[in-house]
C-alpha cells in the first residue's frame, strides 16, 4: 500500500499555501522557463506561483499529495482548470498576484511574456490540441513534487487524479512540457505529445510540447 495519498482542496489554508508556493519554487528552480519567466530575477519565483495558486484556488483545482505515515505532509501539489476554465482569464483572477507580479518585472522580460512567450505558447495549443482543445480539457499549469520525493510515484498519482475527472466528464487531461525528461515521464503515464515548437527567450530557447492524455 502506498504511503501517499491525494486530496482536493476546496481551498487552501494559509499554511497550505505557503507549503504549496514553497514546494513549487523550489521544484522549478533550476528550469530554463521558469528563469525566463521571471526575467533570472529568483525573488521573483514566489510572486509568480503564488499568483498561480491563488488564482487556481478562486477558479480552479488543486489537489495535494500527502505522507500519511509523516502527518499527512504535503509533498507534491498539482493545478487544474477543468474545462470552461483558464488561469487568469478573468480580473478577479489577476488581481490575486498576477498584476503585482508583471508590474515587478523588467521591461524586457515584460516584453517577452506579451509579445512572445504568450502568443506562442497560445500558437501551439491551438495548433496541436485545436481552437478550444486546452478550454475543453482539463489543464494543469503545474505540477510538483518535493525533490526528495520523487521516483516514488507521487506524480503519477497526482496526474492520475485528475485524469479520472477527465474521463468522468468525457474530456482530456492536457498540459505544456519543456524537458526531454518530463516529457517521457508523462508518456509513461499515457500522455500524447501532439505538437512541438521551440520559444526564444533572453535565458536560451525553450522547446515547448503540447501532450494530452485521453
Amino acid at each position: 500500500m502506498s504511503p501517499f495519498t491525494v486530496r482536493h482542496v476546496d481551498s487552501l489554508n494559509a499554511e497550505e499555501l505557503e507549503t504549496a508556493v514553497d514546494l513549487t519554487v523550489k521544484a522549478y528552480d533550476d528550469m530554463l522557463v521558469a528563469r525566463a519567466m521571471v526575467g533570472n530575477n529568483k525573488n521573483l519565483m514566489d510572486p509568480l506561483f503564488r499568483s498561480m495558486i491563488r488564482a487556481a484556488d478562486l477558479a480552479g483545482t488543486i489537489d495535494l499529495a500527502c505522507d500519511v505515515s509523516d502527518t499527512d505532509k504535503i509533498v507534491g501539489m498539482a493545478v487544474w482548470f477543468g474545462p470552461g476554465k483558464a488561469l487568469f482569464a478573468d480580473a478577479e483572477q489577476r488581481e490575486l498576484g498576477l498584476n503585482e507580479f508583471m508590474d515587478k518585472l523588467s521591461p524586457e522580460t515584460r516584453q517577452w511574456w506579451q509579445k512572445t512567450y504568450g502568443p506562442k505558447t497560445s500558437e501551439l495549443v491551438t495548433t496541436a490540441l485545436g481552437p478550444t482543445g486546452a478550454f475543453d480539457s482539463w489543464w494543469t499549469p503545474h505540477i510538483a513534487v518535493d525533490e526528495k520525493y520523487r521516483r516514488r510515484g507521487i506524480g503519477t498519482m497526482l496526474l492520475d487524479e485528475a485524469h479520472k475527472r477527465a474521463v468522468q466528464s468525457g474530456t482530456v487531461t492536457a498540459l505544456l512540457t519543456t524537458t526531454d525528461l518530463n516529457e517521457s515521464f508523462c508518456e509513461e503515464v499515457g500522455f500524447v505529445t501532439k505538437g512541438r515548437m521551440t520559444v526564444d527567450s533572453p535565458q536560451g530557447p525553450i522547446a515547448y510540447r503540447a501532450m494530452s492524455r485521453s
